[in-house]
């Protein structure tokens, strides 16, 4: 799987409210302005954002987690039982990003 500018925003979001930190919090903040500098507008980067928060706080904390236990089972079964909602607004804006002809996973986003 690729990684993308946004998509590490997101997680940062999500991150951050796994566990906080001020530092994280501001490095998810940037990434997603940043993005929205060359993204769209409908793209919505903003609500892609508040999307990774809201997923972080309502899943169960990934660090309380055995790890290596959960590495060999079907991720969406982890999912489900970790309450790791999927990423509805950050697939949209990758729909949107692709309709106006630009890759997601460009450096120049």
């Amino acid at each position: 799987m690729a990684r993308d500018a946004l998509g590490e925003a997101a997680l940062l979001g999500f991150t951050h409210s796994q566990h906080g930190g001020l530092g994280v919090s501001f490095i998810c903040f940037m990434g997603g302005r940043q993005v929205a500098k060359h993204a769209p507008r409908d793209a919505d980067i903003p609500s892609v954002i508040k999307e990774g928060r809201r997923n972080g706080k309502t899943a169960k904390r990934l660090i309380e987690q055995d790890i290596i236990a959960l590495l060999p089972r079907p991720l969406a079964e982890v999912r489900e039982e970790l309450n790791i909602k999927p990423p509805v607004a950050y697939q949209r804006a990758h729909e949107v990003m692709r309709t106006h002809g630009l890759d997601p996973y460009s450096d120049g986003l």
